[in-house]
């Protein structure tokens, strides 16, 4: 199984067929989706691989490689975000057990993979934090600005 056609089983298995709910669960445009699956049938970007692998739960081993199950291991989450989509059981036991390991180069070679996508999505989990506090605290001193009548100036 190609790139493309893991990304039209994400498509169709979790997501009933809809390109734009992938997109829009994923965090990309519905075109860039349909680059990979459509006739273009380019490559995805390593951002794109990235945002499938933190926001629909799916293995970053097996949408790179196509081995290993599909669905994230839930202790590898990095946060507990309610939004990760979570597939049919009955549809990982399927794929689960009709998947193949490969040698020990190959899955030395994905581990690597793995655990720098893990560190990376960590990072973006604590960036994305950061923002929010940046964000909320931008509010706050918007509104204290606007409740205040006196200025003190040094």
């Amino acid at each position: 199984m190609n790139i493309q056609e893991r990304f039209l089983f994400i498509k169709n298995e979790i997501f009933g067929g809809n390109q734009k709910a992938f997109a829009e669960a994923v965090g990309v445009a519905p075109s860039v989706i349909a680059n990979v699956i459509g006739p273009r049938q380019g490559k995805p970007s390593f951002d794109v691989l990235e945002k499938i692998c933190a926001n629909a739960n799916i293995s970053p081993a097996w949408l790179i490689s196509g081995y290993g199950s599909f669905l994230k291991n839930p202790a590898d989450c990095v946060s507990s975000n309610t939004d990760i989509i979570q597939p049919e059981p009955k549809v990982a036991k399927e794929i689960s057990s009709n998947i193949i390991t490969n040698n020990s180069e190959n899955n030395d070679i994905i581990s690597q993979l793995v655990d720098t996508i893990r560190l990376q999505g960590e990072e973006i989990g604590r960036l994305k934090e950061q923002l929010k506090q940046a964000q909320i605290k931008k509010e706050t001193n918007v509104l204290d600005v606007q409740d205040s009548s006196n200025v003190n100036v040094v």
